[in-house]
C-alpha cells in the first residue's frame, strides 16, 4: 500500500509538471515565445540522473531515472542572484515511463522542426540541424531502438513481472506508431528542403524507413 501511494504521488507530480508546461507555454505558440514563457517566474528546478537497476539484460529494461525537484523560496529571474532551496522532491521514473517520456520528447522535437521548415521563412533556415535530427532518429531506430523496446517491454514476461503496467505497454505501442508517423512527416519535409548534396542521404533515410515500418507493424503480432 505504501508503494502504491508513492507511485500515485509520483504520477501526480509528473501530471502537474506537464499541466504547468502546457498552461505556461501551450504547444500552439511559436517556439521562441514558449521558451520565454517556460523560463519566466521559475522556482522549480530539475536535476535528473540515470540509475541502472535489475538484470533483465536489456538496456531499456534496466534504466531508471531519478528526478530531483528543487523548490526555491523566490522565483527567477530576480534581482537576487541566489535563493534558498526550501524543498526537495525525488521522483523515480521506471524504465517504461522513461521510454514513454523519451519518445514523446523526440516527437515534440521533430514536430517543432517540421513547423519551422513549414513557415514562409523556411528558406532562411540552416538545414543542417534538421538533417542531424532526422538522421539521428532514423539511425538510432534502425540500430535497434525499436527492437530494444520490443525486447524490453513487449514480451510476456514483462507484464507477468509488472502486472500494473498494462496501460503503459498499450500507450507505448500507440506512441511508437505515432513516432513513425511523425518521423515520416519530418523526413518528407526535410526532403522538400534538402540541397542536392544531401539527396543521397535523403534517399538512404527513406529506404531505412521501410524497415522501421515493418518493425513497428510487428508490435501487434
Amino acid at each position: 500500500q505504501q508503494q502504491q501511494q508513492q507511485q500515485q504521488q509520483q504520477q501526480q507530480l509528473q501530471e502537474e509538471e506537464q499541466e504547468d508546461e502546457e498552461r505556461i507555454a501551450p504547444k500552439k505558440l511559436p517556439k521562441t515565445v514558449k521558451e520565454v514563457s517556460l523560463y519566466n517566474d521559475v522556482r522549480v528546478f530539475l536535476y535528473s540522473k540515470p540509475s541502472k537497476r535489475g538484470n533483465t539484460g536489456s538496456e531499456h529494461g534496466d534504466l531508471w531515472i531519478e528526478k530531483y525537484y528543487y523548490f526555491t523560496a523566490e522565483k527567477f529571474p530576480s534581482i537576487r542572484r541566489t535563493s534558498p532551496i526550501v524543498q526537495v522532491k525525488l521522483v523515480e521514473i521506471c524504465p517504461i515511463e522513461h521510454a514513454l517520456s523519451a519518445i514523446m520528447d523526440k516527437n515534440t522535437e521533430l514536430e517543432e522542426m517540421v513547423e519551422s521548415f513549414s513557415s514562409p521563412q523556411a528558406f532562411k533556415l540552416d538545414i543542417n540541424p534538421f538533417t542531424m535530427l532526422v538522421s539521428g532518429v532514423v539511425d538510432a531506430a534502425v540500430a535497434g531502438g525499436i527492437e530494444n523496446y520490443k525486447k524490453a517491454f513487449f514480451v510476456p514476461g514483462y507484464l507477468q513481472s509488472n502486472p500494473g503496467h498494462k496501460q503503459h505497454v498499450q500507450k507505448l505501442n500507440s506512441l511508437l506508431k505515432e513516432h513513425l508517423r511523425v518521423l515520416e512527416v519530418a523526413l518528407r519535409t526535410h526532403g522538400q528542403h534538402c540541397p542536392s548534396n544531401l539527396q543521397g542521404l535523403q534517399d538512404h533515410l527513406e529506404s531505412q524507413m521501410l524497415s522501421l515500418t515493418k518493425s513497428v507493424a510487428s508490435l501487434d503480432e
